[in-house]
């Protein structure tokens, strides 16, 4: 994980956060769960973010994985 929060794009971190949390390690101590969590609403504000940013992200924000 980035310092940033993220797994290098967008598209990777919402795959890898999705994962990560059907798999039950959200309470992993060595991942920053809120920190993904701001990156991905940061890069969805932006204006470059694409459909498939926001199909990748939004069941994660929903909690919905």
């Amino acid at each position: 994980q980035l310092p940033d929060g993220s797994f290098g794009n967008v598209h990777a971190t919402s795959l890898i956060t999705q994962s990560l949390l059907a798999s039950g390690q959200e309470h992993t101590k060595d991942w920053k769960l809120n920190e993904t969590l701001k990156y991905l609403m940061k890069e969805l504000e932006s204006s470059n973010a694409d459909f498939l940013a926001y199909y990748l992200s939004l069941p994660i924000l929903n909690g919905k994985t």
